[in-house]
C-alpha cells in the first residue's frame, strides 16, 4: 500500500499546498518540509556498531522526513546508520539526485539549520555570531510553519512506540532491511489514521535543531551559495505578507 498512501503530490494537489502554506506563512513555491529523525536502537548493533552511534548518545538508524502543511508524509529515506548527518542522507535521497522528479520551477522545502541551502531546500539562517533583524523575523516565520514536520514525527513515535527503541538486534544486512520495512510500514500506518486524536504529548520530537553541516568544496559549495541567494530573495517576499 506504500506507493498509493505514502505518495508525492501531483501538480493538482502541488498547487492546493502551495497557496495553503503562502497564505498562512507568506512563503511562496513550499511543498512542504523536510527534518532528519533518529529511530533508537535498543540494543549495540553486532554490525559496524560503532557506525550506529549517534551524537545523541544512542543507537540508531537515521532517517528524513518530508510532510506537507497537513502533517501528512510524502516522502520518508532511512537506513541510514545513526552517526550520519541529516545533510548527508538527503544528498544520497531521490530529491536531491533526481530532483526533476519532484520539483518544478520554483518549488523548494523548509528546512532547520542541519541542511544546507539550495535551490530545493530553504533552511534557517543560522544564529551565530549574529542576525540582522530582517533574517530573524524570516526565521521565527520559517520556524512557525516548519515546526509541522516536528509534530508530524512526533505524531508518527507517540502512537507507534517501537520507533522509540527498536529490539532487533542488527547482525546483517537482512536485519537492517527488515527494520527499514518496519518503519515504512509504520509511516503508512500515519497517513491512514492521521484524522484520528492525537495526544499533545507527542506532538514534538525528541531531536533538536542546529547541527552543524559539513564542509562543502566544489560544485556543492556552489550549489550552497546558489541556495543561499534563494533564501535571500525569499526574506522580503516573505516579510513583506507580515
Amino acid at each position: 500500500m506504500e506507493s498509493q498512501v505514502i505518495c508525492w503530490p501531483d501538480k493538482k494537489e502541488r498547487q492546493e499546498i502551495k497557496g495553503r502554506i503562502r497564505r498562512e506563512s507568506g512563503f511562496p513555491c513550499c511543498l512542504g518540509f523536510v527534518d532528519g529523525t533518529l529511530f533508537v536502537l535498543e540494543n549495540k548493533p553486532l554490525l559496524s556498531g560503532v557506525d550506529y552511534f549517534s551524537r545523541k548518545g544512542r543507537y540508531g538508524i537515521s532517517g528524513m522526513i518530508v510532510c506537507d502543511d497537513h502533517k501528512r508524509i510524502r516522502h520518508i529515506y532511512t537506513g541510514w546508520p545513526g552517526c550520519t548527518h541529516d545533510a548527508r542522507v538527503f544528498n544520497n535521497s531521490a530529491l536531491a539526485c533526481q530532483p526533476d522528479r519532484f520539483f518544478t520551477g520554483d518549488e523548494y522545502l523548509l528546512a532547520d539549520t542541519g541542511y544546507t541551502p539550495s535551490t530545493r531546500i530553504v533552511p534557517t539562517f543560522k544564529k551565530f555570531p549574529s542576525l540582522a533583524i530582517d533574517e530573524t523575523q524570516f526565521n521565527y516565520r520559517l520556524s512557525n510553519i516548519r515546526i509541522r514536520v516536528e509534530h508530524c514525527i512526533g505524531i508518527l513515535k507517540g502512537r507507534f512506540q517501537s520507533l522509540r527503541g527498536l529490539r532487533t538486534v542488527i547482525r546483517q544486512e537482512k536485519d537492517v532491511k527488515r527494520l527499514v520495512y518496519w518503519i515504512r510500514a509504520c509511516c503508512v500506518l500515519h497517513n491512514l489514521v492521521l484524522q484520528d486524536p492525537v495526544e499533545q504529548a507527542w506532538l514534538r520530537d525528541e531531536e533538536e535543531d542546529g547541527d552543524e553541516i559539513p564542509t562543502l568544496r566544489g560544485k556543492d559549495a556552489q550549489g550552497e551559495n546558489i541556495g543561499k541567494k534563494k533564501r535571500r530573495d525569499l526574506v522580503p517576499i516573505v516579510l513583506s505578507n507580515w
